[in-house]
């Protein structure tokens, strides 16, 4: 069974036959109508399906059938899914912004060379920066849509002692840039390469939603541009289709949580670098109403994941498709740093819960991208007590070595 919107009207359909020359499917609507579709647009629109053996089947449909049409669906080869840090060289795209322009109006289009202050070009420009996070945004969608896996990397930036982390997407925004079900606002073309402020608008932004969007990625925006209300009705517009939603260095508001909520569809959820106006207790709903959830990235200074998330996530039937989860919550004090925010012994319970489902499981990372707890580690693989400060020598001691 398929569904998909006509003219803002969702309609249900089924498939009738397959030519294998064509790689097309014959689709019939409800009202009659027929068209084709390709393998990736029949996995794009399948519904109401249960995953067997990580393929999607149609309950409705014959075996035979229900297998053919699982097998097709699959746009490249089956093959096992990868999980966690590869090794290798990540090679920046250089013009992989200019290739592919941003469908929302507003922008310019650039050099890569012209923005930032520091290098124009490799790991260390700032070209590259947004392509890490834009790949981010596409790991998620490939393991949410096109179950993939979930691969990063990391390097090393002259006078930077944390490593950087470069997702490994097997899709990315070349093979997006004008798909009208991604809204992505991760680009060059909506930064000023002088001043670095956003052009996007909340009209602009509004234009390119509809009920077919599924994913819905936005980066730093102007406040008296873009308000929080504007990001509400766009969820609001697809919340019956959204898959992934992801906010970098945006205001994360209880509206929008709220509005994030009733996605009962959605699949991925990252909040990276956020200013947030919202508590756990806003983040706790989400995880336990969205039964789909495959990817919840958190990355907050602002104590967003605490004991309400963790709470949710040991709730019986919350999110049993958990795959990726990646949190970065932590705090200082009485002479510790990098203290997991929450009650220790419950984010022991809620992770150990979820050892056999999870694939990739990131908590408090330290500056080597290791993880502060490893589910079923050793005693030393668990750090979620962070660590002792190390006290700074004094003047003297500075000075003159203690003598």
């Amino acid at each position: 069974k398929v569904r998909k919107h006509f003219d803002g009207k969702p309609f249900a359909g089924e498939v009738l036959s397959y030519d294998a020359k064509a790689k097309f499917y014959k689709i019939r609507y409800e009202d009659g109508d027929e068209e084709e579709m390709d393998a990736k647009e029949v996995k794009r629109y399948l519904v109401g399906q249960p995953k067997v053996d990580g393929n999607v089947t149609s309950p409705a449909a014959p075996a035979a059938k229900a297998t053919k049409v699982a097998s097709a669906a699959t746009s490249k080869p089956v093959g096992p899914r990868k999980f966690g840090p590869q090794t290798g060289n990540v090679k920046p795209d250089e013009n992989r912004f200019l290739r592919n322009p941003c469908r929302i109006e507003g922008g310019t289009q650039n050099l890569p060379g012209e923005y930032g202050n520091g290098p124009s070009t490799g790991k260390s420009s700032f070209a590259y920066l947004v392509q890490r996070v834009s790949d981010r945004n596409y790991a998620m969608r490939g393991l949410c849509l096109d179950n993939d896996g979930a691969q990063y990397t990391s390097f090393s930036k002259p006078r930077v002692t944390t490593k950087c982390l470069a997702h490994l997407p097997e899709t990315d925004l070349s093979d997006f840039a004008k798909d009208e079900t991604v809204v992505d606002a991760i680009h060059l073309d909506l930064i000023n390469p002088k001043t670095g402020a956003s052009y996007l608008t909340g009209e602009n932004f509004v234009k390119v939603m509809s009920p077919d969007v599924e994913c819905i990625f936005l980066n730093s925006y102007d406040t008296k541009k873009m308000a929080s209300s504007v990001i509400v009705q766009a969820i609001d517009t697809c919340k019956d289709n959204l898959k992934c939603f992801s906010m970098t260095e945006g205001i994360v508001t209880k509206e929008i949580m709220s509005a994030l909520a009733k996605c009962s569809n959605l699949r991925g959820l990252m909040l990276s670098m956020t200013q947030t106006h919202a508590t756990d207790g806003d983040l706790a709903p989400i995880i336990s109403s969205c039964p789909d959830l495959r990817w919840l990235y958190i990355d907050e200074t602002s104590g967003l994941f605490q004991d309400a998330s963790w709470q949710a996530l040991l709730k019986d039937g919350s999110c049993p498709n958990l795959e990726v989860l990646w949190v970065e919550s932590t705090k200082g004090g009485n002479g510790r740093r990098n203290v997991a925010r929450g009650d220790h012994d419950l984010i022991r319970r809620a992770l150990t819960a979820r050892k056999d489902t999870l694939k990739l499981c990131m908590i408090n990372p330290d500056d080597k991208l290791k993880p502060r707890y490893v589910i079923g580690g050793a005693k030393k693989t668990d750090r979620l007590n962070g660590e002792k400060v190390k006290p700074q020598p004094s003047f003297d001691t500075f000075m003159f070595g203690g003598y």
